[in-house]
């Protein structure tokens, strides 16, 4: 049943799939309808659900994180993570006892979904609470370990390493193909029958899968197999139908790849491709254009206008240049084209960062993206140049239909953000942004709804778990003020800066929002921490960062009455240093918000803390057990992992 709820909860996954089986109904075979019955199948029943393991386990890919090596483990059928302090090696072995933890699900409005991400990998969960033993090995997987360009060639990452672009220049199946026209030229001077040659082909690309298991050489791999037993069969099936089998085999060998981007993005490309009518040099780079941009807003929350013009050039250079040139490295190593040629497309990234012509657009719903993916259906479809420029007006014509229904329904708000063990806050008020802390997750959400700018960012204090995500803010973002206490120093620059201390504690009329702290310099930085209340449709909010109990007893003899509210961000991540008695009898908030990271090893909230707000009667949330928090007026939605 919950297999079931979780198929309807992300049916737009498979509608542009299903729309395009509609259209190709009369050339699939049965065979391709028995093996969607049997992906349904597993995809309804075959969540993991073990909830523990014990046995020996194959360490299949290793990475180094700051303070620990995290390890991809497998036995037959299952795969998970483990961190671990000791190095080891791909192709060790351990003999492991230990509980299985699944991933979180989704905690912020569009978000991270680590629990989809790692279930897209074939993974059911991490490993907590473990005794292991390292019992032997496989050496001859050893030399995976090595840091080689071609080991890396067959593996989903990047060959640039670059933070905000790398992720589009991955190697794999899409530049894997030219190797691939470069076999079978050779397998056509060698007159092999077809046969040999996919089986030949077949055994190549096992070995290419085995080194990186990347899912995009695994539709290559199953291709190959496919065409292969064709041959041997002496079956005619064409193209349509062994991509759409091979696409139907890959979700029956992890029905939960339907959550990989890449992934889809594939497989966008290849079914549209099948409909292409029109061979046209300009509508093809158009289409490549407007295939990425929903995919670009998905990863990079935003279109910048030189990198798709440039993305054609880039690919073509990587598929016809930069990956033969790696072939003259091998056979001559004194050649080094292949490093002139990565070398000219980091120049063109750093060209396209420098000339920044970034437009912020909201993120696509998944309704709208399979809208967007059904235009571009039709477009692919058109017969004639004059249909294909029809389709080109209405797919632009909904992109700029959901721009404007997107900025013109931006409403009132605070959206208070699960950022594990810290702070972070939007407000939307009379159309001003207001961000309150920054350690994580408040750029996903500022992309998510197509915010470019920031009217205030207010940082309570200057602790790592509020201002983490500070500098990334002001690089990105236009940010119009910076406020910061008047009683400590920040690591952070920005031209235009509010101190707020007790000689300057303003408010801001244009966005009801007074400063009420610090009231006078305490000497520590959570006591100096700023202290404010702002009214948002007819709701006072508090915020009080990391105050402890002798600055709530000054802010009563100030204020009094007055700090009346309705909504209160708990101080201090609802530590016993803060919230007194009389602190709450006075703000006597209906709904206390308690923004902490799940199992910290501070252990917060303390009970007596969160007893104390029961006992008053206040409803509490919890980011750790109840993800974020977003409130519009009268409604309001969390967004809980369980």
């Amino acid at each position: 049943m919950i297999g079931f709820i979780l198929c309807m909860h992300f049916w737009y996954y498979l509608i542009p799939y299903l729309i395009i089986m509609y259209f190709v109904r009369r050339k699939l075979k049965w065979i391709d309808f028995v093996v969607i019955g049997i992906y349904l199948l597993l995809f309804i029943t075959g969540l993991p659900n073990a909830s523990h393991v014990s046995g020996k386990l194959l360490i299949t890919y290793k990475e180094q994180k700051d303070e620990y090596y995290q390890y991809e483990v497998r036995d037959l059928f299952h795969q998970y993570t483990i961190n671990l302090n000791e190095n080891l090696l791909i192709g060790d072995i351990i003999n492991i006892d230990a509980k299985i933890e699944k991933y979180r699900k989704l905690t912020n409005f569009r978000g991270f979904d680590s629990y989809s991400y790692y279930l897209s990998k074939g993974i059911d969960g991490r490993l907590v609470n473990f005794q292991y033993e390292k019992k032997n090995s496989l050496s001859f997987l050893h030399w995976l370990n090595q840091d080689n360009v071609w080991i890396d060639f067959f593996k989903d990452i990047p060959f640039i390493d670059d933070e905000i672009y790398g992720y589009l220049f991955s190697f794999s199946s899409l530049h894997l193909s030219v190797i691939l026209i470069g076999v079978q030229k050779t397998f056509y001077y060698l007159d092999l029958k077809d046969s040999k040659k996919d089986l030949i082909l077949t055994c190549l690309l096992s070995i290419c899968y085995l080194i990186g298991q990347s899912v995009l050489i695994l539709r290559l791999l199953l291709t190959s197999l496919i065409r292969f037993m064709l041959h041997k069969l002496e079956w005619d099936i064409d193209r349509m139908n062994v991509e759409i089998t091979v696409f139907i085999l890959i979700l029956c060998i992890n029905p939960y790849v339907i959550y990989n981007h890449t992934f889809l993005l594939l497989y966008i490309i290849i079914f549209l491709n099948l409909f292409k009518s029109i061979q046209s040099f300009i509508t093809n780079q158009l289409m490549f254009i407007l295939i990425f941009i929903p995919f670009l807003l998905l990863w990079n929350g935003k279109i910048d206008v030189l990198l798709l013009l440039f993305m054609p050039i880039i690919y073509g250079m990587l598929k016809y240049t930069f990956v033969p040139s790696l072939f003259i490295y091998f056979l001559f190593p004194m050649i080094k084209l292949s490093t002139y040629m990565q070398e000219s497309i980091v120049r063109i990234l750093e060209f396209v960062k420098t000339y920044d012509l970034s437009i912020f657009i909201p993120r696509f719903t998944n309704e709208w993206m399979v809208l967007y993916i059904l235009i571009m259906i039709l477009l692919y479809a058109s017969k004639s140049l004059r249909t294909y420029f029809v389709n080109l007006m209405l797919s632009l014509g909904i992109l700029i239909c959901f721009i404007v229904i997107q900025y013109t329904t931006i409403n009132d708000s605070v959206y208070f953000i699960d950022v594990g063990q810290g702070d972070g806050a939007v407000i939307i008020k009379n159309n001003y942004v207001i961000v309150v802390d920054a350690f994580d997750g408040v750029s996903d959400y500022l992309y998510y709804m197509g915010i470019d700018r920031i009217d205030y960012l207010i940082l309570t204090h200057h602790d790592l778990d509020h201002i983490k995500e500070a500098d990334s803010l002001i690089e990105t973002f236009k940010v119009d003020v910076l406020v910061l206490s008047g009683y400590q120093d920040y690591p952070v620059n920005h031209p235009n800066i509010l101190r707020i201390n007790q000689m300057n504690l303003p408010t801001i009329e244009s966005i009801e929002l007074k400063f009420l702290g610090p009231v006078k310099n305490y000497n520590n930085a959570n006591a100096n921490s700023i202290v404010f209340q702002i009214n948002v449709q007819q709701e006072i909010y508090l915020f009080t960062g990391d105050i402890d109990k002798s600055v709530e007893l000054d802010l009563i003899n100030i204020y009094g009455h007055k700090l009346k509210s309705d909504i209160i961000k708990v101080p201090h991540h609802g530590s016993n240093t803060s919230s007194g008695e009389l602190f709450l009898s006075y703000v006597n908030p209906r709904l206390a918000i308690i923004s902490v990271g799940i199992k910290n090893r501070y252990n917060q909230p303390h009970p007596e803390i969160v007893e104390l707000y029961q006992s008053f009667g206040i409803q509490i949330h919890l980011t750790s057990l109840d993800g974020a928090f977003y409130i519009e007026g009268e409604q309001s939605k969390k967004f809980s992992p369980y």
